[in-house]
């Protein structure tokens, strides 16, 4: 299934294209040290060229089983 977004700026509605998506990371200058980065997949608006954020990443643990 292809999911449509809403831009906030514009209000353009579009289809999110795979290929288009991107990774993008908070930045949280020095209490991001503390809080470890966020990462988001984001896409950019056709019309207006904002970014929208459309969910956070999930972060792999590191733990092996």
């Amino acid at each position: 299934m292809i999911k449509k977004v809403k831009c906030n700026v514009c209000n353009y509605k579009f289809f999110i294209e795979k290929e288009k998506v991107k990774e993008v990371v908070e930045d949280n200058g020095v209490s991001g040290v503390m809080t470890g980065k966020k990462i988001y997949n984001a896409i950019d608006c056709p019309n207006c060229g904002c970014q929208k954020i459309l969910w956070p990443r999930m972060i792999k643990n590191g733990r092996d089983k």
